[in-house]
């Protein structure tokens, strides 16, 4: 059945109508989800940084109430932030609380004494990707330390 030139006039206007339709929804929705991405790991970062800068903050506190240089270990206790790990690291990376610390987490101190932070990124085989903040600061005793917290990192699929 031959198709008149208004009938192929509006099936190429169709076409081309949804194929426009078609693309732009696919950049709508690629640039959405990488907007949010960037949202959520923007709000991660400014999250364990702020957790870093509190278990500083309590481990000055601890230090001044008890009088003696460089008794903070209580501090991590005294201090829960949901969801995140806190770490308090001597420069050198080995854990002053809690007692043990996996080893990027310690290299992760390492290099925040070094440099004084370090962001990083870490894949558990088969489970989740880890994110972790490592500052380091020094005590009104001066003694240096490194505070590091570690949360899950929200993962969106591709």
């Amino acid at each position: 059945m031959a198709m008149t030139p208004l009938e192929r006039l509006r099936r190429r206007l169709t076409t081309w109508y949804l194929a426009t339709f078609g693309i732009i929804l696919l950049l709508l929705g690629g640039g959405l989800f990488a907007a949010i991405r960037h949202q959520l790991a923007t709000e991660l970062d400014a999250s364990l940084q702020q957790a870093t800068t509190e278990l500083e903050r309590a481990a000055a506190i601890r230090e001044s109430e008890a009088g003696l240089a460089g008794h903070v270990v209580d501090a991590v206790d005294e201090l829960h932030i949901p969801d995140r790990s806190l770490y308090l690291l001597h420069p050198d990376g080995n854990p002053i609380r809690p007692d043990r610390a996996d080893t990027w987490i310690q290299l992760a101190g390492r290099d925040a004494a070094m440099r004084g932070q370090a962001d990083v990124d870490h894949e558990v085989p088969g489970e989740r990707t880890l994110r972790l903040h490592a500052g380091r600061f020094v005590l009104p005793s001066g003694r240096a330390l490194v505070a590091v917290a570690v949360a899950d990192k929200i993962e969106l699929e591709d």
